[in-house]
């Protein structure tokens, strides 16, 4: 590949699990070809995860907040694209909107996560994403309920920058992509299960809150390699000239299907992707992508262990726990803090349990030409991190 054409991110919240888990992902997976440089976000210094973001090749870690953005200015204008990763607070936490009101569609923001869109606002930052779950707009839960107020507010500021192409993407002067911006939905990432490592490892067994319910994991290895592409594909759109192109996969063409996704005006458009309304009254320029990335197959707890266990070559049980048990362990664990911990929880409670994420959806297949890994795939890659150590 050209190294001219490989494209640096700056991905915030960083220092959480799921935003650990997408830098990781990103540097153990094909998508790292197209990635000279990772600009990793961190709200907390000192959690452990920012400190093993420091051993990640090529990654790059800078810390901010909603009272210090120069850092968070530097990148978000250094960079090629800002990968947004919500992080989840408590509700005594919000402080508004941001705007001076209590609009209710937009007072759940985190305000580190508001930072980030105030700085992309004033940087004129063009191409972005924002990492988010599959029917996200379903669930009740406050800390759900963040994120999904965060997508209407990504829209929002999206279409602040009037860069944001709605539709069959165009091309600005010089042949680049314009409006280069999508929300990734995901469905439960098997990354969580690290959080039940010594579980796993220690007892053999699979331990998840369900019973007998599908749900539809996905890899960050895959997600992560399928925003790439897309992120890739817009900045350097195909031409004669062009020695290395991500997949053949290309934005704009239709994928026949309709997505899971129902969020109250969202449509599907001519890319047979989900377009964003955000309310504002503006029609068809307030359209934006949201796009569902899920894994090949819908699985049950039982299944999951019976893939572990033929992948790695070791008998794993299935084990169902109790949300709260669910809760207090991770809070004991210490890997996650109190609010990330109640995120997780209302994504199995609202989520995984009611089948809410049990739909196989072709987006990601689509973005990375071929059918996305799976489970059996996670186990082969990161077994050693999950056998008994006798």
């Amino acid at each position: 590949m050209n190294p001219d054409t490989k494209i640096t991110l700056c991905v915030t919240g960083c220092d959480d699990w799921l935003g650990y888990a997408f830098v990781a992902g990103l540097n153990n997976g094909a998508g790292r070809q197209h990635v000279r440089r990772i600009y990793a976000g961190v709200i907390d210094e000192n959690r452990q995860y920012t400190q093993w973001l420091k051993n990640e090749p090529n990654v790059e870690v800078f810390s901010y907040d909603e009272n210090r953005t120069d850092k968070l200015d530097h990148y978000c204008k250094e960079a090629d694209a800002v990968v947004i990763v919500p992080t989840p607070i408590h509700h005594e936490q919000y402080l508004g909107d941001g705007d001076g009101n209590q609009d209710s569609r937009h007072k759940d923001v985190p305000p580190s996560v508001r930072a980030v869109l105030e700085s992309m606002r004033q940087n004129h930052v063009h191409c972005a994403s924002l990492v988010s779950y599959v029917n996200v707009d379903q669930a009740k839960g406050p800390h759900l309920a963040q994120i999904a107020a965060t997508e209407r507010a990504f829209v929002k500021c999206m279409k602040s920058t009037r860069k944001f192409t709605v539709g069959d993407i165009g091309f600005a002067e010089g042949g680049r992509y314009v409006g280069c911006g999508q929300i990734i939905r995901a469905s439960l990432p098997m990354e969580h299960l690290y959080l039940f490592q010594d579980v796993i490892r220690d007892d053999q067994a699979i331990t998840l809150p369900v019973t007998d319910q599908e749900f539809v994991p996905v890899t960050m290895m895959d997600v992560t390699e399928g925003l790439v592409n897309l992120i890739y594909r817009n900045l350097h759109p195909p031409s004669h000239h062009n020695e290395a192109l991500p997949p053949s996969w290309a934005l704009g063409q239709p994928t026949g299907h309709q997505s899971a996704a129902t969020f109250p005006g969202y449509e599907t458009g001519s890319t047979g992707f989900h377009h964003a309304d955000c309310g504002c009254g503006d029609g068809d320029k307030d359209k934006h992508r949201i796009i569902n990335f899920t894994g090949p197959k819908s699985l049950t707890g039982s299944r999951l262990a019976e893939e572990a266990s033929h992948a790695l070559g070791i008998h794993y049980d299935f084990r169902v726990i109790k949300l709260d048990d669910m809760r207090s362990y991770l809070m004991q664990k210490g890997l996650l803090r109190d609010a990330e911990a109640a995120c997780l929880v209302e994504l199995y409670e609202e989520l995984v349990i009611p089948g809410r994420m049990a739909k196989v959806i072709p987006d990601l297949q689509h973005a990375l030409d071929r059918k996305p890994s799976g489970a059996a795939a996670f186990w082969k890659f990161n077994g050693n991190d999950f056998k008994p150590k006798h």
